[in-house]
């Protein structure tokens, strides 16, 4: 998994690819989210276009994510959900809990 890191109007951009299966890649991933948490960057969109695979532990690293953002009043967006993710998030019942679009834009106007 590769995250890259980005902003647009001063919403924090954190894209992915690959497969997301836990271990360090999600470690990394918490520790930006705690780093923007700490900075008072609380918006945040997390852009799954490019990513191929996601187990439990992505599906917790994503939770994990939104829980960080609104127990500080602001909000984890997704964007570009693959439909395999789609359909796990929806299987585990957590679909309805995230706000999702389909371009950055989008998610960035929303806030």
């Amino acid at each position: 998994m590769e995250m890259t890191l980005g902003e647009q109007e001063g919403i924090q951009v954190i894209t992915l690819e690959g497969k997301l299966m836990g271990g360090p890649e999600d470690e990394e991933i918490a520790k930006t989210l705690d780093k923007f948490v700490d900075q008072t960057k609380i918006h945040v969109i997390l852009d799954l276009t490019k990513v191929t695979w996601m187990n439990s532990s992505g599906l917790g690293m994503c939770l994990g994510g939104l829980t960080r953002m609104r127990n500080r009043g602001g909000d984890l967006r997704l964007v570009g959900m693959p439909a395999i993710v789609e359909s796990l998030m929806d299987r585990c019942r957590i679909l309805p809990l995230f706000q999702s679009y389909k371009s950055i834009k989008e998610a960035v106007e929303s806030f």
